[in-house]
């Protein structure tokens, strides 16, 4: 297999393997698989904000329900934006 800065400096016509770049599809398979257990430890953390959040949530004043929902909010537009927009991302990847 010829290496990229290889293709880069040697101008190849021939017509063969050497002249042009594949990707596999190994490459996305790959990927994919990765955003799979990607989504399954958000999973996980997504449970144990829940559980915090409740743990907030078993005093019942007013400040803890308030850092209950900022909390939530907090991690919607973080994570949840994250995991939206790799997978799209994964989508896109050919």
């Amino acid at each position: 297999m010829i290496k990229l800065k290889e293709l880069v400096k040697h101008h190849c016509e021939c017509g063969n393997s050497c002249c042009g770049l594949n990707e596999s599809q190994q490459d996305k398979i790959r990927a994919q698989k990765k955003f799979q257990s990607l989504m399954k430890h958000e999973s996980n953390l997504r449970d144990r904000m829940f559980k915090l959040e409740q743990a907030f949530l078993a005093d019942a004043r007013p400040e803890n329900k308030e850092l209950a929902k900022e909390l939530k909010k907090i991690y919607k537009n973080n994570v949840t934006s994250f995991m939206r927009d790799t997978a799209k991302l994964v989508k896109k990847l050919k």
